[in-house]
């Protein structure tokens, strides 16, 4: 019983051995068939989409961390002091005074 048994696996381990495995081989070929440029289309494809998800992955967690990229809390001291004195909230003088000190820094 087992030397019938092998006896029939014997013509799928010859085929196995002649390259018709589950191996590339001849620049192409696998599970016997050709698969040409196709394939290299296919993953040059792929790997570009995996790159661009990591960008924008990058991206978005670099966005959400970081602020808006003015110092990392929102508007710059000069920008505040701005809107402050468009408002009225100080006078000229104080606002000169306060400008001088940041830019001195």
């Amino acid at each position: 019983m087992f030397d019938s048994a092998i006896s029939n696996l014997s013509p799928a381990l010859l085929r196995a051995q002649q390259g018709y495995g589950w191996h590339m081989h001849d620049g192409g070929y696998m599970f016997g068939h050709y698969w040409g440029w196709g394939a290299a289309v296919i993953h040059v494809a792929f790997w570009l989409l995996v790159l661009a998800a990591i960008v924008l992955v990058t991206l978005f967690i670099a966005r959400s961390v970081g602020g808006s990229g003015k110092g990392g809390g929102g508007s710059s001291a000069l920008d505040q002091l701005d809107q402050r004195y468009a408002k009225g909230e100080i006078d000229r003088e104080e606002y000169l005074q306060r400008k001088k000190d940041i830019t001195e820094r």
